[in-house]
């Protein structure tokens, strides 16, 4: 309005600026971004047409002067131009607020479903943890039950077994006790079937021998009479064999050491083995442990002949820590103790007999290693 230059300078400015910034502003909108009846190109016609307004005042001014005021009918076109810039702004802002609510409208609903949605799921979770909890509870009721009741039934079952366990002891103990009776019986009639050989069959030899021996050796024909002291001499020797296999008088004689020795010393020869008994503390044994170990001697002695071609025997004894060790030696073949021969009865008959003693017999073998029968008895029972 003064005419000065330097208050053109916003004009000039603007005139700079403003196509950019339109530009950029168009740039934000898009084409569904608009509101209805609503077009660029209308937009567009008015910012020219207002630029072309301002031009031409400033140009009116530069020639008029002050007489650019009385262009009455410039101005108004300039105001109504701007106006109908204004409007279309407005009609923006009031569109673009309408999406903006809309948009605010929008979000809201999804902020609201999503805190139901939130509650739903946080419901949802707690149900879910409540019906873990229920089934963690029923599962562990369960189980303590089905834990009881397991431990009832191997309580039932321990119950059950200790019961089985105490008859079967009760039964073993029957047999061992009946096995030893019949063992007793057995000797008993060993004893009395020795002593009917030696003492009628032994002297029906001897007196025959005697009559023999009183015959003049040429009131027989040649040759007879040497045949008839043979054959007495090997009736008596069967008859002493008999009887010391039935019971070795010597063992109630003179007792266990002297009985195994005069029995192994009888093999020994025909055997080929040299033999070496040394035991002690032979007073400890009862006179039933005496003879069983004398009976294993004999089945080992039997087995050492049969089997082991051995070369010496050793056997040792002696009372060690409340029990009776017996040991019975051989530098033999050996075996194989797992690879044993089938229905070796003999060795099951010799730690069956030093198990009805409440002992034990450990046989022990390697192959070309020989032989060791091991017999433990506990001593001061009377059995």
């Amino acid at each position: 309005m003064t005419g000065l230059e330097e208050y053109l300078e916003p004009y000039a400015m603007a005139k700079e600026q403003l196509p950019s910034a339109y530009s950029h502003l168009k740039n934000q909108f898009k084409s569904d971004q608009l509101p209805a009846g609503f077009t660029w190109n209308e937009l567009d016609g008015l910012v020219e047409h207002r630029f072309e307004i301002s031009q031409r005042m400033v140009e009116k001014r530069l020639e008029l002067g002050a007489g650019v005021f009385q262009e009455v009918a410039l101005f108004n076109e300039g105001r109504k131009t701007m106006d109908k810039i204004r409007g279309k702004f407005s009609q923006l802002d009031l569109f673009q607020d309408s999406r903006i609510n809309n948009l605010n409208d929008s979000v809201h609903k999804l902020r609201t479903q999503a805190e139901t949605f939130s509650w739903i799921a946080a419901g949802i979770t707690a149900l879910m943890v409540g019906l873990a909890l229920f089934l963690l509870v029923h599962e562990r009721k369960a189980r303590t039950k089905l834990e009881w009741e397991l431990l009832e039934s191997n309580q039932r079952l321990e119950v059950k077994v200790s019961e089985r366990t105490k008859d079967l002891s009760e039964a073993k103990a029957r047999i061992s006790e009946f096995a030893l009776v019949q063992e007793n019986a057995i000797e008993e009639e060993r004893r009395r079937l020795a002593r009917e050989v030696h003492d009628q069959i032994g002297q029906i030899f001897t007196a025959i021998k005697l009559i023999i021996g009183s015959v003049q050796e040429n009131a027989l024909p040649e040759g007879q009479y040497k045949v008839l002291q043979s054959a007495l001499e090997s009736g008596i020797s069967s008859t002493r064999k008999i009887t010391a296999e039935l019971r070795p008088p010597l063992l109630d004689d003179l007792g266990l050491e002297a009985a195994l020795d005069s029995y192994i010393g009888q093999f020994a020869s025909s055997a080929g083995y040299q033999y070496e008994v040394e035991i002690k503390d032979v007073d400890k044994l009862t006179e039933t442990q005496a003879l069983t170990i004398f009976r294993i001697t004999q089945e080992a002695i039997s087995n050492i002949i049969k089997y082991a071609r051995a070369a010496n025997v050793v056997i040792n004894g002696l009372a060690v820590d409340g029990f009776y060790e017996f040991k019975i030696s051989d530098d033999g073949d050996g075996f194989e103790f797992d690879s044993r021969r089938p229905g070796a009865l003999g060795l099951i008959a010799m730690q069956e007999r030093a198990n009805l003693l409440n002992g034990d017999c450990k046989i022990e073998s390697r192959l070309t290693q020989g032989t060791t029968v091991t017999i433990h008895l506990p001593l001061a029972t009377d059995v």
